[in-house]
């Protein structure tokens, strides 16, 4: 699903893609894309808006926790977002978010509904539940380009 949409974020003119996958394999379609990077750390420094997309929630916060760890001293969360758009439970996505919050960075819960082929043409319902003023800066990277339409759930 990830890569589907970082590719048809490109297509449609985006910002250069700054990538990384904890399977480098993986990552290997997205090279022509923008900058791959081999850590994390790497990814947060040179990011303001960072989008996960991971298997489960044992994934997220294990890149959280490398996220915070790794990069506590070397990298500034302040005013960083964290779009994280895993299919995990509202409990372990509240629990990411006040880990954020606490380093300065915002964390937007964005599930999204529909198959592949949606993702590839840009066309996934995005659901966001985040701070409105990082919406807004994501917005313009989802609405009409990673996807057809938004529901907001609140800002938790």
């Amino acid at each position: 699903m990830a890569t589907n949409l970082q590719k048809h974020l490109s297509r449609t003119g985006g910002p250069n893609l700054n990538f990384y996958n904890r399977t480098k394999s993986r990552g290997q379609p997205l090279k022509d894309l923008g900058g791959v990077y081999n850590s994390l750390d790497e990814l947060a420094t040179n990011s303001d808006v960072i989008f996960m997309s991971l298997s489960d929630e044992n994934a997220v916060k294990s890149v959280v926790d490398t996220l915070l760890e790794t990069n506590g001293a070397a990298c500034d969360f302040n005013r960083k977002i964290i779009v994280d758009t895993s299919t995990i439970r509202p409990d372990s996505s509240a629990k990411m978010q006040l880990r954020l919050k606490e380093t300065g960075a915002e964390y937007v819960t964005a599930p999204v509904i529909g198959t592949i082929p949606l993702a590839t043409n840009g066309q996934l319902l995005w659901v966001l539940a985040g701070a409105d003023a990082a919406i807004e800066t994501i917005n313009p990277y989802i609405v009409g380009v990673m996807g057809r339409g938004v529901i907001r759930l609140g800002t938790d």
